[in-house]
């Protein structure tokens, strides 16, 4: 086994795989999907239920907003 063959191996062992993990990690920081605003798909809600809170402004830490004519809130 020649030293270039070496050098070969010890790359594909560590340097390939965590190049393609910092991609996969890269490429989730860069996709675009910030917190906060309004995106009702990925937020989960709550209400108020003592008694419904309209217009309640709130923040937690990922948004905030105010309450609608329900009390419901996003976060």
């Amino acid at each position: 086994m020649t030293r270039h063959h070496g050098v070969t191996r010890v790359l594909r062992r560590t340097a390939l795989p965590l190049l393609g993990l910092s991609s996969v990690m890269l490429s989730g920081c860069l996709s675009g999907g910030g917190g906060g605003g309004d995106d009702s798909e990925s937020a989960s809600s709550g209400v108020f239920i003592d008694a419904p809170v309209a217009g309640l402004q709130y923040a937690t830490d990922s948004r905030s907003g105010e309450t609608d004519s329900a009390g419901t809130f996003q976060y």
